[in-house]
């Protein structure tokens, strides 16, 4: 079973580069979720706090989750359309990272200036959006560890405290439950992101080798040709031996076959025709 390597620097620039647009371009194509999710959540939230917290709180908090919204899905878009690679796709990454890590500080603030003190209810009302907030960036981030890493963080560590700063025992068992879903939620989100990992640099080896593959073929199939170029009824004059070619001209054999082959003559003499033109030297015998 192949997994991904431990350590990203582990795999070549070229490869890693490739690995990071795959990442990325595999988040974006699911940020059409969030775009759907996040509304109705703080909607929602916003109209069960409406009673308890004050109502400008409320407006500040839903209007900066939307305009963080806006800002993701216009970069959203944007990614889609220009499709960025090379050194363009760093930028993206850094676009990508940030907006995403304010999204999940948004649903932190909430447990700050959202917090219904006194109502143990609405407090659980609040919370359990959130959990699901933080499973379901596990998901779709993993692709990436920074910017899962970073969500998780975002969202669980605000949460997880408010509870335990509360003080009952109630709440300190939340806030116990909250810190060993937050050490799960890292350890799926790690799994998944191997697992993806190994997969395009698995996809990324099948691509090189059959372009290599091809390559070969080619050149295999332009050496096949060559062969065949010399292959069958040569006409050949019985006494100087030339080569009619398909032109009916006559050349040297040499000649024909350098035209027709990759094969390269060099010239010397035989024993035999050595004796025949110079009678006069003395030849050891052969």
């Amino acid at each position: 079973m192949t997994t991904a390597p431990k350590d990203d620097m582990a795999i070549t620039s070229g490869t890693r580069a490739r690995l990071r647009e795959a990442q990325l371009n595999l988040i974006n194509s699911q940020l059409w979720m969030t775009a759907i999710s996040t509304p109705v959540l703080t909607i929602l939230v916003s109209i069960v706090l409406w009673p308890l917290i004050a109502h400008a709180t409320i407006l500040i908090w839903l209007g900066l989750s939307l305009t963080v919204l806006a800002a993701r899905m216009y970069g959203y878009v944007r990614f889609a359309q220009i499709a960025p690679t090379g050194q363009a796709i760093e930028f993206w990454d850094r676009y990508i990272t940030g907006t995403t890590t304010l999204s999940s500080w948004m649903w932190g603030i909430a447990m700050l200036f959202l917090w219904p003190a006194g109502h143990p209810t609405h407090q659980l009302v609040l919370a359990m959006p959130l959990v699901g907030v933080a499973a379901a960036g596990t998901a779709a981030y993993a692709p990436v560890k920074k910017i899962y890493l970073l969500f998780i963080a975002g969202v669980m560590i605000p949460l997880t405290l408010r509870f335990l700063l509360e003080g009952t025992p109630e709440h300190a068992s939340i806030g116990l439950m909250g810190i060993l879903y937050f050490g799960m939620l890292m350890g799926i989100g790690r799994n998944l992101h191997n697992s993806g990992a190994a997969s395009f640099i698995i996809g990324f080896q099948k691509g090189e080798l059959a372009e290599s593959l091809a390559t070969k073929n080619e050149a295999l199939e332009d050496a096949l040709s060559s062969i065949k170029t010399l292959s069958g009824m040569l006409p050949i004059c019985a006494n100087c031996k030339k080569i009619r070619d398909d032109q009916g001209y006559y050349q040297q054999i040499e000649h024909y076959i350098t035209e027709h082959s990759e094969a390269q003559f060099t010239h010397g003499i035989c024993p035999d025709c050595a004796k025949e033109l110079y009678p006069d030297i003395k030849y050891p015998d052969s």
